[in-house]
């Protein structure tokens, strides 16, 4: 079966704000973990009970975090820090928050 351009862009679309709110979660959890000290039954309380909730499970949160461990320690490994993707990167969690 062969798609359109139109659905074909839809779906990318799509995709992109879907990455985009995983990471956003991600780092909200993330956040909740190390700055607050939360366990994860508590993680996923909070979560809960946000405007609009975020509901997920103790599973995706330990995922989750255990995600942003891997990444953390990918970005600032001294051997393959690149310092302008470094930048970038924080310029645009920073714009997503400002949207």
């Amino acid at each position: 079966m062969k798609t359109t351009g139109a659905t074909d862009a839809s779906t990318a679309l799509a995709r992109t704000q879907d990455r985009d709110i995983i990471r956003q979660r991600r780092e909200l959890i993330a956040r909740l973990f190390i700055d607050e000290r939360l366990t994860l039954d508590r993680i996923v309380d909070r979560l809960a009970k946000r405007t609009p909730p975020i509901l997920v499970s103790r599973w995706t949160v330990a995922r989750d975090l255990d995600h942003m461990r891997r990444e953390n320690q990918r970005l600032f490994n001294p051997r393959r820090f690149d310092a302008i993707n470094f930048v970038l990167e924080k310029v645009a969690s920073y714009e997503s928050l400002v949207r």
